[in-house]
């Protein structure tokens, strides 16, 4: 840190962080949270609320909660040190790893690479769910239903979200370790930074105290049932854990690659190629090897966030100031929390914040080419217009966290508005962070939504 902050100050900026946070939880409706800050050496960390609507116990430090899909950036973290073990190549083709690999489109399956599945540019279905149970064949299994998932982008062209990939990278660390992929991670990442609270399997986890996830159904919070998100989908979020030993492992990605205990696990080239930036998402964020890359102020920020069934969390990390936040939350709204925390940490302890980018008027008639539906894999986007303002509808069609699962229930409708040309932002955030652009095909017709994940034009 630039300035020296004595651990009074820094308790006090965190107590009137967690209140304000506190009041915006009434108003999201959202049940139980826990917060905590890596403060140059030091951990601050706090529960709010309840573990359930229905069997409500406090929330603390210790309360465990999925964190979805930070577990991407621990699959990340395994494969970099099986590279310098020199177990595997981020460039080699994956089916050197695994022989039997189909899938459907066959420079796909020749070229796909550990760094495609990493930055999110394999190109094929990448909401894909099936629980296939807790056998120690599961990531086999799921890896083999990819052969059915249609190549819907060319493979390394465009970033669009893709857990689907997970399962192959998982599937390639059993394949050159020999062992399950629960064990290598825990092996390889848990055991060296000591996170003694990490866990897998709902038996575990069912020991401690921990969080239910909810929805908001007709103005009322409701437990948000299966909580498990299956074992063939443990590479692209499986982890549980607490919000403690998580910030050990934010730790870690502020440091040179040295555990606490002494322990070299990366070196600082490894961690250095995890944070370059790479393809680009929208005009404030780029993509490193599973870290979202963004900035505050001049700040360069490093994070993944994550969302199962009725829970959201988000981690933040900045690294050059030895800094992170993470914020776990059990309700589907639990995002008004997540970015407001972060938000507020940034503002209260480095006195940075995001700014905000002007709004662009476009006349009604410039705006019909942009509304219409747009189609994803498990949800669709509608963009309408209300009362002169554009509105954006996210339409859940099921499928998470099992193919066969039923829709979640709506949310409401969003305000965006245009922050650059064919660039929109919500009204309330209109950061570059939270840019969706549309893109355009060789005719100049509006096609594609990039929110993220990818969604095609369904009435142009």
């Amino acid at each position: 840190m630039d300035k020296i902050i004595t651990r009074g100050e820094a308790l006090e900026k965190f107590g009137k962080i967690c209140r304000k946070i506190e009041e915006t939880m009434f108003s999201a409706k959202v049940p139980g949270a826990s917060l905590g800050i890596f403060l140059d050496g030091e951990i601050l960390s706090t529960g709010l609320g309840v573990t359930s609507v229905d069997n409500a116990l406090p929330v603390d430090d210790q309360t465990l909660f999925q964190i979805g899909s930070i577990t991407k950036t621990f699959v990340a973290t395994v494969i970099m040190r099986l590279l310098e073990r020199e177990q595997l190549s981020l460039d080699e083709p994956v089916k050197n790893y695994l022989d039997d690999l189909k899938l459907s489109d066959q420079e796909a399956n020749d070229k796909l690479t550990l760094r495609n599945i990493l930055t999110h540019t394999c190109g094929f279905t990448g909401d894909y769910f099936h629980d296939l149970g807790f056998g120690n064949d599961a990531l086999a299994e799921i890896v083999k239903e990819l052969k059915n998932l249609p190549q819907n982008y060319p493979l390394g062209k465009l970033f669009s979200y893709c857990n689907s990939g997970y399962y192959v990278a998982g599937r390639v660390i059993e394949a050159v370790t020999g062992k399950p992929f629960e064990a290598a991670t825990r092996e390889l990442v848990f055991d060296p930074l000591n996170m003694r609270d990490a866990f897998f399997f709902p038996w575990d986890v069912m020991t401690h105290r921990f969080a239910v996830g909810h929805h908001n159904k007709d103005g009322t919070t409701v437990l948000a049932r299966p909580w498990e998100i299956g074992r063939s989908a443990h590479p692209a979020g499986g982890i549980v854990t607490n919000v403690r030993d998580l910030l050990k492992y934010a730790e870690f990605h502020c440091g040179d690659g040295t555990a606490k205990s002494g322990q070299r696990m990366l070196s600082q080239d490894s961690l250095r190629q995890m944070q370059e930036p790479g393809i680009q998402i929208n005009p404030g964020a780029r993509i490193g090897l599973s870290w979202f890359i963004t900035s505050v102020g001049k700040e360069k920020l490093i994070s993944h966030g994550g969302g199962t069934n009725g829970q959201i969390c988000e981690m933040v990390i900045a690294p050059e100031k030895r800094l992170a936040t993470v914020a776990l939350t059990n309700a589907a709204s639990g995002s008004a929390i997540t970015g407001l925390f972060s938000k507020l940490v940034f503002e209260e302890f480095l006195g940075l914040a995001q700014e905000e980018l002007p709004a662009i008027e476009v006349a009604k008639e410039a705006m019909q080419e942009y509304l219409g539906r747009y189609a994803g894999e498990i949800s669709d986007v509608e963009l309408f217009l209300e009362d002169g303002k554009i509105m954006m509808r996210v339409i859940s069609k099921g499928g998470f966290p099992d193919r066969d699962s039923p829709p979640f229930p709506p949310a409401p409708p969003l305000e965006v508005g245009f922050v650059g040309e064919d660039t929109i932002a919500p009204t309330e955030s209109r950061y570059e962070t939270s840019c969706m652009r549309f893109l355009r095909d060789d005719d100049g017709e509006v096609t594609i939504l990039q929110t993220g994940r990818l969604f095609r034009k369904t009435d142009h």
